[in-house]
């Protein structure tokens, strides 16, 4: 990663590649772990959600976590954005 800066936060020191939504992303530590914790707190990799219509729980397609994890992300860079 010779060269590059966190996406985020502009450090150039121990960045990782982000390596869920989105994809190959430099990230440095700190700004990788408060993504995945965001993630954690809006529970975006739940397989099962309930549906209040059906009062069941339902697994969720691949394509409906890949938008829970980009939706989850435009909401956590909107935070970051505001501080």
């Amino acid at each position: 990663m010779a060269d590059e800066t966190c996406e985020f936060c502009g450090s150039d020191q121990n960045l990782e590649d982000h390596h869920i939504v989105p994809m190959k992303l430099p990230m440095c530590k700190e700004c990788h772990h408060e993504l995945h914790r965001y993630y954690d707190k809006s529970r975006v990799a739940q397989p099962m959600v309930y549906n209040p219509k059906t009062k069941r729980f339902e697994k969720r397609s691949a394509v409906e976590m890949a938008k829970a994890y980009i939706s989850a992300y435009e909401q956590w860079l909107s935070e970051k954005e505001k501080r």
